[in-house]
């Protein structure tokens, strides 16, 4: 059973993983290095789609799965459904390589996005729940097999980075065939039955849990991941680009490190907040943040490769992971679930998409004939997560935790990045 799902979890990230990370570099280079040169805020709300399509995520996985069809069955179509769009994407790339782009290849770009967001942000907290329902030891169990959807992430980035070209539109199709792998194979998954526990639209906005506003510490946990939720998109979508533009050969590959030190920072959570405290753990996290940053904005390949890549998983693990052990702890017992989905709206919906439009329009602003200002880029998320660390350090105050923590990969996405 445990093998099975992991093949679920494989495909499930490999899909994103193949394409997510390199295909803003195709969308923003110019039409004789063969991308189609769309400005830095095009491609930003090219990606906002995913914040927009993962705020929809939960109504259509309560209103499917939980009430009226079996959930592999859903995740099945939706995977078929999103191999579709996602060669419909592939194709109209292609032709556009081969002609001058016009005026209206963005809006079609942004109705294709759309479209394939709509398909696999609703997969993800379906094979969480797939597995969940499934597996005979799920707390213990679950974690081992949701590592190797990081282990697919990583072998996708590894890939295209050695073999693909990073102005390509390539990775595409490689997304469609594994996406209709996926779709396929679903139907052999375990029979999982709907539920029957559907939400209210209050619980699934998570709106029960807005009373908790009114604790200073829950404020300021709330507006620190949401500051570094917007940040982290420059991160996301144009880590690659930059890289590409330093000269780094390789550079999807390259960027596979931040996953690799993700893995061993999971795995040391419970020792690390025995040890510090979980506020003292999420400082670290922030810290780690600031530096990467920083090491981005000196252009250094030796420093960015050597610490600022592998930073990016230390701030994901103790802060971003962390942050769900915080939720967990300082929620009543009645509101945790609803806190939980409230904080994943404020960040992942309205954070994620507020970042995708920050990120492109400051990449925009310093960007001119001879390129991007890249130092100038970076020092913008620098100081901002310089701010959101002096503020988490003044006014967050140490949780008591008395419950099991969370398995660490459930919460995210972008996840990996």
């Amino acid at each position: 059973m445990r093998t099975r799902l992991a093949a679920m979890m494989f495909l499930q990230y490999f899909i994103m993983g193949v394409w997510n990370v390199t295909l803003p570099t195709f969308l923003m280079a110019p039409p004789h290095e063969g991308g189609l040169a769309l400005s830095g805020q095009q491609v930003g709300l090219l990606y906002a789609t995913h914040a927009v399509a993962g705020s929809i995520a939960p109504f259509l996985v309560g209103l499917l799965a939980d009430r009226f069809f079996e959930a592999q069955r859903v995740l099945g179509m939706l995977h078929i459904g999103g191999a579709g769009v996602l060669l419909t994407m592939n194709r109209y790339c292609v032709g556009l390589t081969n002609t001058a782009p016009s005026s209206d290849t963005w809006p079609i770009l942004l109705g294709l996005f759309f479209a394939n967001a709509l398909c696999y942000m609703p997969t993800i907290p379906l094979t969480t729940a797939i597995a969940l329902r499934n597996l005979p030891d799920p707390a213990h169990q679950f974690g081992q097999v949701r590592v190797v959807g990081t282990l697919g992430w990583l072998v996708a980035g590894m890939g295209v980075g050695l073999f693909v070209s990073p102005v390509s539109p390539l990775p595409l199709l490689l997304a469609s065939v594994s996406a209709f792998l996926l779709g396929m194979y679903a139907f052999l998954l375990p029979h999982t039955p709907p539920a029957h526990e559907g939400k209210t639209l209050s619980q699934m906005l998570g709106l029960p849990a807005i009373r908790m506003f009114a604790r200073p510490t829950f404020r300021t946990f709330v507006l620190v991941t949401l500051l570094s939720t917007v940040l982290t998109s420059f991160h996301n979508i144009y880590l690659n680009r930059f890289l590409v533009d330093l000269g780094l050969q390789h550079a999807a590959a390259w960027q596979t490190v931040g996953q690799w030190v993700e893995i061993g920072c999971i795995l040391a959570i419970p020792l690390v907040r025995h040890r510090f405290g979980l506020k003292r753990m999420m400082l670290f996290g922030l810290a780690c943040s600031v530096v990467r940053y920083v090491l981005y904005a000196t252009g250094s390949l030796t420093w960015l490769i050597s610490v600022g890549l592998p930073m990016h998983g230390m701030c994901y693990s103790f802060y971003f992971i962390a942050a769900a052990l915080f939720v967990d702890a300082a929620a009543p017992r009645d509101l945790r679930a609803s806190a939980q989905g409230l904080v994943s709206l404020l960040t992942l919906g309205v954070g994620a998409f507020a970042g995708n439009w920050l990120a492109g329009t400051v990449v925009d602003a310093c960007r001119g004939p001879s390129g991007v200002n890249w130092p100038a880029v970076w020092t913008i998320p620098a100081i901002g997560s310089a701010v959101a660390m002096v503020w988490f350090a003044m006014r967050f105050a140490e949780p008591t935790l008395e419950r099991t923590p969370p398995i660490a990969g459930d919460l995210d996405p972008a996840a990996p990045a």
